[in-house]
Order: C-alpha cells, then structure tokens, then sequence
C-alpha cells in the first residue's frame, strides 16, 4: 500500500500553495467567504452544514487553471499523517477528532494543511518542527486490557536520524449525515393536533387562571396562538377560567418592536371580544420610580453592567411579578405559560431540565422565584426552524400578520435573509434579539443597526442609535461622583468606586435624550411624529428627585426641556420659593468661586435646613448636618488618602467592592 501513495510533492510546487488551499491562491472575498461559511455552519452545530461548508469549498479548489498537473488522486483531505507505519494506521479521519494515537515508542508527526479557515499554512513540510523529547505518560491500563489505558497520553519521539518518511493521506469521507425530520417525523398538522389537545386537557383539568408571557416574538407569538386556537375549539360553555396575556414594556423598548406589540395587543382585545374568549389583556410597566430614565438621569445609576445589572430586575420582572402575585392571591395559584425553548440556548436547557425533575403535574414545573405558580412550556422541544414553519403555515388567529414579524426579524439580522421552508441546513433568522434601545450590556445594538442598514424607512432612528452609543462608555469615572449614593467611600484596588452620574452628567444625558425626542419629532416620518422618548411622568419625577432628595434647589429641569424642545414645560414652579432659591445659588456659587466641593456641600446644608424649617419640627436636624459634614472632601485625592487611613486604622484588608 505505501507504494501505492501518490506523490503530490510537483503539484505542490507548481501551485506555490498548500494543498489544502486549491491550487491557487485565493483572494481575500474568498477568504472571508471561507470564514463565514465555517463560522455559520460551526455556530449552529449542525454536522450537514458542516459538512456542506467543506464540500462546497472542495468545490471550489477543484477550480484550478488549465495548464496544471492534475492533483494526485484521492489526496482530499486537509490532514495529512507522515509516519513510517502508515501502512497499518487506518485511513479513515473523524472530522476535528484529536489526532490518533500509538503506543508504539516509534516517531510519527502531523502535517497540518488548512483549507480555508483562519490562515493557509503554505509550504509545510514534514519535518518542520519536531517536538520536543518528553517522557511518556503512562497510566494504569484498565481492568482485562493491556498496554495503555484508554485516552492516555502518549508522546511521540522524534524520528530517528536517517529513517525515511512517507506521506499518506487521510481520507475524509464526505458522506451525509442523516437530517433529523422536522417535529420528530410526526408533521406539521400532526404536532399542533397534539398540542392543541394538550393545551384542551390542561386547561379543562382544573380551575387555576392561566398567566401567558407576550413579547410580541415569533415564540411568544406561537404559545399564545396555540391557546387560542385551543379555546376556540371548545364549547362556549367549557371555557370556564381565564387567561390572562402579559406584556411588559420597559418604556424603553425599540421604537419599531413596541409599536408593532401595542397594535398586536389592541387586536387580540378586540378578536377576544368578538369572539367571546376568556381572554384578558394586560400591558404592564414598571413604577415611575423604576423606570430606565428616572434611575439613569434622576438618581444618578450608571449605565447598566454585568456587575450592576440594575434594569432587568427593576423593568421586567417586578411588573410582571407584582401582576403574578394578585392573580395568586386573588384564586390561590396560578399557572404560567411560557414560550421557553430549549433550543434557545444550553443554559436555557438545563434550567427546564432541572425544573422538569421536580414536576409535581404531567407538563407542569415548578416555578423557583414565585410560590404558588407552576410553568406550562408548550412549544418546549421545538427548534427555531419549527417555530417559523408553524407560523407561516398558520394564520394568526387575532388578525395580526406573521409575515410582518419574520420581517422585522429579517430586517434586525445582518445579513437581511430570514431563510424558512427549507431544510435543517439553512440557517434561520430566528436567531435575532430585540429589546431595549438603551441597552449597554451588549456591545452593540446589532438589531437596530441592521434595522437601519436594511431598510431606509427606519432612518429615522440614528439619533437613538447615536445616543445609545454614548451612553456606553468604558470608563465613565470621569461623569461620576466618587462617592457612592449614600456618601460612603469605597476602595478597589487602591481606587475609590465612583458613585452615580454627577449632576452636570445628569443634565447632559436628559439635554441629549430630549434633543433626539424633537428631532425625531421633527424630521421622521407621520407615524413617529408623536414619538415619546420620556414621559411627562418620568420628568416630573426627576424634577422632583433633583430638587429635594438631591438638593439641587437650581430646579434646572424646565430650562432644559424648554432649550431643547423649545417648548416651555408643562408645570409651574415646583416650590413657591424657587426664585429666592435660585437667587441663593448664584451668591453661593460667587462666593465658593472655584471650589465646586464646598460649593456642593453648603447647598446641600442650606437645603436641609429650609426642609426641615419648612416641615416643622427640628428634631434629626444636627443628625443630618453632621451626615453631609462627613462626606464632605477638597477632591478625590483627599476621599482616597482619608479612606485609605481610616482602613489602616481599623486593621481590615482592602475590601474588594464592585467597579460600579
């Protein structure tokens, strides 16, 4: 047989290449062709289409000019093995499987030639670089067999000096895998006849309201279809409980996605109305006091991160929470009903398979965070390739078009291609992410860029895009006070950890914010016209936060609103002794000249005293001189060197607080 292997070594010189990269070179488009492909095909973990990513670049390679030798014959594959016992090792090569191992002391080395991928090792050669002389590695062989165990490492010595190598190729058989069939070979009619009788039992098998998740998605839209269509199927006289649809919105959410949840919303209130369901519709948002914007410009938090990851808990879940706990209290338990997948992710997976083995009902799991609720997943084992052929097979049965949302979710994916009715190979546009236009704890909205990329019609939203960019900066020490909300000082790696958003910081961010709301207003097209970026509600509770929890009596707020929209704001004078106050500031602000701290500091002593002037009763007004007095500092590098001797007094280690 080794008499019978190829010699390719002139090919190879006449190609001025590695084998593995065709017998030219190929261009840079080709290149980043050869990347995406991988990178697609890698990403979903699917062997077909990683398979048909290399055989579709074969394909190409086999492109050569004219005027070539003829490549030798079965030498396909991007490995190659040199080792004088070539004749006796198998052929055959696992694609990405580790490379096979001897036990036999004698040498053998790999040959590694890339076809396409990250970089084409040119000219590679057998003996490049040997390794280095190592013990091997023994281990106990199992029980009943000899020589090294299983897995165990062994590692070559170099080739003895002399000894002839040979080059043998190792074939990798481009054989399809088998495609697994869409809903478990059942079909499409098939799967929602069993899951509408699923949802029909469950529903008829006790009086419990049901709570169902919107988001306005292609999986929250498939859940909430299936009980639909599960109600419609019943007597009128069977429809004995409730279900409640919930969708929160964080007041924050794209432009685009809430506009389209909130006409989704008013046609299933109507169809449910007309068609006499049991179905009750609810949009939820957080309290004002939680709101994204009355945290970010009235209180001061810093833009969202992984370690202060305030938004979520604040903006999602208590609505829908607070929203849970009165349906239970109201009927004693509730049961949920999600379009969780496992399919979306592995951590995903694993959380429904932990709640699956404390199931105390067929299809039920317990809820972790909530008592008394358990969660119905219906579309659980589906992928997202099922999903979308479900939609486009069936009509919406509230009237709303599923074609609009595969073209949102087409329009938000980079590439604009949303590809479905297909096969497992293609990749869906499922895999594109809406959600808040603010958001920093991802590096980029890719959503909104490829929505403006797209489609022109959504130009109009730069100026959010712009501002959300701004927002996320890496290091915002500078815009930060470096005290914490209450005034305390904070160490970090011999750093203080800067506090909130100062106040000009502050009035920056609501200046930018209101700026992109008017110039929507003014240039976007008719049905953004009307466009609302912030409430009334959340400017005046901002107001209110600046003027008396953070002293800032300049009540600076309708000044701005009016500079940036050129409209006067809505309300009055927030205090009848507004004027005095200002006039107060702009002595204060003569007298303390350049020393923003004392500055800071004596408005905030002056506040106090007309608060509790005003309130009364004097009692607790040293107590809260004295707080302000105590979190009063020239600068930063006094806070540090105060912080710093006050840990050393008091013999602690340095504590290892948060960056945020």
């Amino acid at each position: 047989m080794a008499g019978a292997v190829p010699d390719h070594r002139p090919y190879r010189a006449a190609t001025s290449d590695c084998w593995g990269s065709g017998a030219r070179r190929r261009t840079d488009a080709e290149r980043a062709q050869d990347q995406r492909e991988w990178a697609q095909a890698l990403a979903t973990g699917e062997w077909s289409q990683v398979l048909a990513a290399l055989r579709a670049q074969v394909q190409r390679d086999r492109q050569r000019p004219p005027s070539l030798p003829d490549p030798p014959p079965r030498l396909v594959a991007p490995i190659e093995r040199a080792t004088p016992q070539a004749e006796a090792a198998d052929q055959q090569l696992t694609l990405f499987a580790p490379p096979p191992r001897s036990s036999d002391p004698a040498a053998f080395q790999l040959t590694t030639e890339y076809r396409g991928g990250r970089a084409d090792r040119s000219k590679c050669t057998a003996a490049a670089r040997p390794p280095r002389r190592r013990d091997p590695v023994r281990r106990r062989p199992q029980p009943g067999t000899t020589g090294p165990a299983p897995h165990a490492r062994v590692t070559p010595y170099p080739p003895t000096k002399g000894t002839p190598l040979t080059t043998t190729p190792v074939l990798l058989p481009l054989v399809d895998l088998p495609k697994p069939e869409p809903y478990g070979g059942r079909g499409l009619h098939q799967f929602m006849d069993e899951a509408l009788a699923e949802v029909r039992e469950l529903y008829l098998a006790d009086s419990v309201p049901w709570v169902i998740g919107y988001s306005g998605g292609k999986d929250s839209t498939l859940t909430t279809a299936l009980v639909w269509r599960a109600l419609e199927s019943l007597p009128p006289a069977q429809r004995h409980k409730t279900a409640h649809v919930i969708s929160t919105d964080t007041l924050v959410e794209n432009p685009v996605i809430a506009a389209w949840v909130g006409r989704s919303l008013d046609s299933m209130r109507a169809a449910a109305a007309t068609a006499g369901l049991p179905v009750e519709v609810h949009r939820l948002t957080p309290d004002i006091k939680d709101t994204f914007w009355v945290s970010l410009i009235g209180k001061g938090y810093a833009a969202p991160r992984p370690k202060f990851r305030w938004c979520t808990e604040r903006m999602k879940i208590r609505p829908s929470n607070k929203f849970i706990r009165q349906v239970v209290d109201q009927h004693g338990e509730v049961i949920l009903v999600l379009g969780t997948r496992k399919a979306e992710s592995q951590a995903r997976a694993r959380s429904m398979a932990r709640h699956e083995a404390g199931r105390v009902r067929d299809r039920l799991s317990p809820n972790a965070s909530l008592p008394n609720s358990l969660v119905y997943s219906p579309i659980e084992d589906l992928t997202t390739d099922e999903v979308w052929i479900a939609l486009m097979q069936y009509e919406n049965p509230w009237g709303h078009s599923h074609k609009e949302l595969m073209a949102l979710y087409r329009g938000a994916s980079a590439d604009s291609e949303c590809p479905l009715v297909v096969d497992t190979s293609t990749q869906s546009c499922g895999d594109s992410r809406f959600g808040c236009w603010t958001c920093t704890m991802v590096e980029s909205d890719k959503s909104m860029k490829a929505m403006i990329i797209n489609d022109d019609e959504y130009d109009w939203m730069r100026p959010l895009l712009a501002l959300r960019d701004r927002l996320d900066i890496e290091d915002d020490r500078h815009l930060r006070d470096f005290r914490k909300m209450d005034g305390r000082l904070l160490i970090h790696r011999e750093r203080l950890v800067h506090g909130p958003y100062t106040q000009d910081a502050r009035q920056d961010w609501l200046h930018q914010l209101l700026t992109a709301q008017s110039r929507i207003r003014r240039t976007g097209p008719e049905h953004v016209r009307d466009i609302t970026l912030i409430t009334l509600e959340e400017l005046r509770e901002i107001r209110r936060i600046w003027v008396f929890q953070k002293h800032e009596i300049e009540d600076t707020l309708p000044e701005i609103y009016e500079d940036a929209t050129g409209e006067p704001f809505p309300d009055g004078p927030i205090s009848l002794t507004i004027d005095r106050d200002r006039a107060m500031t702009e002595v204060l602000r003569e007298v303390c000249g350049d020393d923003e701290q004392m500055f800071l500091t004596v408005r905030s002593l002056l506040a106090v005293d007309k608060a509790y002037r005003s309130a009364g009763r004097r009692q607790g007004l040293s107590e809260a001189l004295e707080k302000i007095l105590a979190h009063h500092f020239t600068d930063e590098d006094e806070a540090l060197e105060f912080a710093l001797r006050q840990r050393q007094l008091r013999g602690q280690d340095p504590p290892q607080a948060s960056l945020f």
